[in-house]
């Protein structure tokens, strides 16, 4: 699988199952479609609380949006304004292919 098969998988799973997200930073804003899932009783690990939320981006949406996504940033879910606690971006061949987010709020 090449990167861009990877980016396209994964935005054809987006376009099928996600939801709208909007990410902040200061005056930076943007509204994209994101996987969005809450965590698995098995997954309360570590820093992991009951709660918080698993957010996949593509890097397809994040047009403008200031890289790399990271703690600090906001993401607003359904209306709730919550922070992100942890990013972590995915890459294959040095290409990013996804952004993982772990949010709380």
């Amino acid at each position: 699988m090449t990167p861009a098969d990877a980016i396209a998988k994964l935005d054809g799973q987006i376009a099928k199952h996600g939801q709208t997200v909007t990410l902040t930073r200061g005056a930076s804003t943007i509204t994209l479609q994101a996987f969005v899932r809450a965590y698995q009783a098995q997954e309360l690990v570590g820093p992991v609380q009951q709660g918080d939320t698993h957010v996949s981006l593509s890097p397809s949406g994040l047009g403008g949006f200031p890289l790399p996504v990271r703690q600090g940033d906001k993401a607003i879910i359904a209306g709730a304004t919550r922070n992100i606690e942890n990013a972590e971006p995915v890459r294959m061949q040095d290409i990013l292919v996804r952004i993982n987010l772990r949010v709380r709020g």
